[in-house]
């Protein structure tokens, strides 16, 4: 299939698509054959994707980060309701902004989750030792 292409302003053509690439053409170049009725940038072009290596549509994203939401729940439900929100809102960042393609910004939002879960666990676990030991040693007061 022969095309044109329009390279630095300036119409080049009809050339085979590895012609064109010796002429300088990039994903951005637009490109146009008989038949199409508008011209069209190289990098959406079946026959032009060999030329620029993988097509940037298809590569692979990592993994999206643990949002941390069990904990969270927890965290608010048995321990600390005021941190396990704050923690529940972060966790709720993270398939959203993963989703979005801001992966640093839901690696983010998965480090605060987990942070907020941690410091409500142990703030709830502080609390119930503090009250505990209170209550215990007012019930050794009573019955001694």
């Amino acid at each position: 299939m022969l095309y044109w292409a329009n390279i630095n302003n300036v119409k080049v053509g009809p050339l085979e698509p590895g012609q064109l690439i010796a002429y300088g053409l990039t994903p951005e170049t637009f490109v146009w054959r008989q038949g199409w009725q508008q011209w069209c940038k190289a990098k959406f072009v079946d026959e032009f994707i060999p030329w620029f290596g993988p097509d940037p549509r298809h590569t692979a994203r990592p993994p999206m980060p643990s949002s941390y939401l069990p904990w969270a729940l927890i965290v608010t439900i048995l321990c600390c309701m005021p941190i396990g929100i704050v923690a529940i809102i972060y966790s709720s960042k993270v398939e959203s902004r993963y989703a979005s393609g801001d992966y640093i910004g839901s690696c983010k939002a998965s480090e605060a989750a987990r942070t907020w879960s941690i410091v409500g666990a142990v703030s709830g676990l502080l609390y119930c030792l503090f009250f505990g030991s209170i209550y215990l040693i007012q019930f050794i007061r009573l019955w001694h």
